[in-house]
């Protein structure tokens, strides 16, 4: 049998290893060497397999990434905005209507419910930096009073979070 000997300097252990070769491979049976190309070519064919393999995954990778290329750039570009939007228009890009949208919000807990804070951020949202509450005057039609009226608003990185969390908890009444 075609063995190697590889001693340990610290043990003075044998231990095989088929993987190093070296001057101290020995011949104890004929055919050893046959056997032993046989193996290399069965390894060699295998290293290419798997190297065809791993060519494969990699074309396939880099045309989803170009695939996706556009997408990542919008969802870049829309997190790292300082713009804001409001339901209406997130409703829009998250495909439902803005009722159904505020609805779904409140019953997840993300808008408060309460009649004289409907429809503002929860503060951990707020924190998150997910909304944020803009202040305006407007005149009371009725009353003719000057009141002040909050609007809650988007950040880019809420419209992303909003998206993935509707995902993740389905679209249920959406």
């Amino acid at each position: 049998m075609l063995q190697q000997h590889n001693y340990s300097a610290a043990s003075n252990l044998y231990t095989p290893n088929p993987f190093l070769l070296s001057s101290s491979w020995t011949l104890s049976e004929p055919g050893e060497i046959s056997k032993m190309a046989l193996r290399i070519q069965k390894l060699a064919a295998d290293w290419e397999w798997h190297h065809a393999v791993v060519a494969c995954e990699v074309k396939t990778l880099k045309a989803q990434i170009s695939r996706n290329a556009e997408k990542v750039e919008f969802y870049d570009d829309l997190a790292n905005t300082s713009q804001l939007f409001n339901a209406f228009e997130v409703a829009n890009l998250l495909g439902t209507g803005r009722n159904r949208l505020l609805k779904f919000m409140r019953e997840h807990k993300i808008l408060m419910s309460n009649v004289h804070r409907l429809n503002a951020p929860y503060q951990k949202h707020k924190n998150a930096g997910r909304f944020e509450v803009k202040a305006s005057r407007h005149k009371n039609h009725q009353t003719g009073a000057i009141e002040i009226k909050l609007t809650t608003l988007f950040t880019g990185k809420g419209v992303i979070w909003l998206q993935k969390y509707i995902v993740k908890h389905g679209r249920s009444k959406l």
